[in-house]
């Protein structure tokens, strides 16, 4: 009917993050009689293979930017059309960072119940962001709930293990641990 085939039309241009040219591709590819839930489909295939396209060609980008900055800093050469080798100086480069190994621990930790509110708040750089991902993980794992990205609280005793880890992790300059004995506003919390 006409007010149904209107209906479908309208509610598709209402919703905001469509596109029109999407909406009315999807509307005149399904075949005559679709309901709205078929249109619905072929809009969502457009806008899918859309965001896969794009973000295809980012990681084109990415790779391309990666090879002209490996090949600036002559780290790289092309030895053949398209065949790349390893220069002297990416040698030297890799010889130099083989030994930083970013293994860490196994988080294994269980933490014990505790009857005051143990606050862990670290800031560790950048350049080391596997070990900031370790110690979140670890922390999750004990059961201590985020405040913010880098602070973490909870009501759990830390085990031994977990701060020889991060001793072995050096970490200790960029870990800070508060044990609350007074808890003052965070009555509420208990």
């Amino acid at each position: 009917m006409k007010g149904d085939l209107t209906h479908k039309m309208l509610e598709l241009i209402s919703r905001a993050s469509l596109k029109t040219t999407d909406t009315i591709a999807a509307f005149l590819t399904s075949p005559y009689g679709s309901s709205y839930k078929t249109i619905e489909y072929n809009l969502e295939r457009r806008e899918h293979r859309r965001g896969r396209a794009i973000l295809q060609k980012e990681e084109r980008q990415r790779y391309y930017n990666l090879l002209y900055t490996l090949k600036k800093e002559g780290l790289i050469k092309e030895v053949d059309q398209g065949l790349l080798s390893v220069t002297e100086k990416g040698r030297a480069w890799l010889l130099r960072h083989k030994n930083n190994n970013r293994q860490v621990p196994a988080v294994r930790y269980t933490g014990l119940p505790h009857d005051r509110f143990i606050i862990v708040a670290f800031d560790i750089p950048e350049k080391e962001r596997f070990k900031r991902d370790w110690l979140r993980t670890a922390l999750k794992s004990l059961g201590l709930q985020m405040i913010q990205r880098s602070v973490w609280m909870g009501k759990v005793k830390l085990p031994a293990l977990f701060l020889s880890d991060v001793r072995k992790l050096r970490l200790l300059d960029s870990v800070e641990i508060f044990e609350i004995t007074r808890t003052g506003t965070l009555k509420h919390l208990l």
